[in-house]
């Protein structure tokens, strides 16, 4: 009986260690999310404000240009765009030396969070276009691209990740209805996202990155709870 109740024990996810492991702005996204009630533009607006608040602390995205500037080189090899004036030679092949070039820049960065999540971006990037031929039309573009897969990977590592599984039994019976209400709220986080990494792909280092203006008007608690529960 013991042993049973310890493995009980195991397979139940702590919600209170969990929650208190999460960054103060992930944490209000989780609880609204727990609770059902916040609607799916009101849950993007409270991931952008995370999202926002995350990037200022960490310093934006070290050596998101050099990133963005090999991405240019593969893309450029392709066909879709001039190859940049400063490129060497190494960072202007395609395939491995590239994606090479790409882990030099994270190691550089020390393992900066922020930066290996835009590795792994650009390289995501190239590999997409290169297989379905979808090249940008303009280095901007493609710079702009890179920030809103980032900042979309950024969503993913804080929140998605990290939250799936606790929701699972907490708020969804299945993974399957926590993958669809995900797919849900990330249509609706795409507009902030693409205002956010606009910015972001302007101001690498996040020094004044500001959220967008919110979609909907900020609720309070009071609101939030008189709310009938049945619609």
């Amino acid at each position: 009986m013991k042993a049973l109740l310890s493995l009980e024990a195991l397979a139940v996810p702590d919600q209170d260690r969990f929650e208190r492991g999460l960054a103060p702005g992930w944490r209000k996204v989780y609880r609204l999310a727990k609770g059902g009630i916040a609607s799916e533009a009101e849950l993007s607006d409270a991931c952008i404000t995370a999202l926002a608040r995350c990037l200022r602390q960490s310093s934006g995205c070290l050596g998101f240009r050099d990133i963005a500037a090999v991405l240019q080189s593969i893309v450029g090899v392709q066909g879709g765009l001039p190859l940049p004036s400063t490129a060497s030679r190494s960072t202007t092949l395609s395939g491995s030396g590239a994606f090479d070039a790409m882990r030099a820049i994270e190691r550089q960065q020390r393992g900066h969070r922020v930066t290996k999540v835009a590795v792994r971006a650009a390289m995501a990037i190239a590999v997409r276009s290169s297989r379905e031929g979808t090249l940008p039309r303009s280095e901007t573009e493609l710079t702009r691209a890179l920030a809103e897969q980032t900042c979309m990977g950024l969503v993913d590592h804080h929140f998605f990740g990290r939250a799936r599984a606790y929701l699972v039994g907490e708020r969804f019976s299945s993974f399957h209805e926590a993958r669809a209400w995900e797919q849900t709220v990330k249509k609706a986080l795409s507009l902030g996202v693409q205002k956010l990494a606009s910015r972001l792909s302007e101001d690498p280092g996040a020094a004044h990155l500001r959220a967008p203006t919110r979609t909907i008007a900020r609720r309070s608690t009071r609101d939030i709870l008189n709310e009938p529960l049945m619609r």
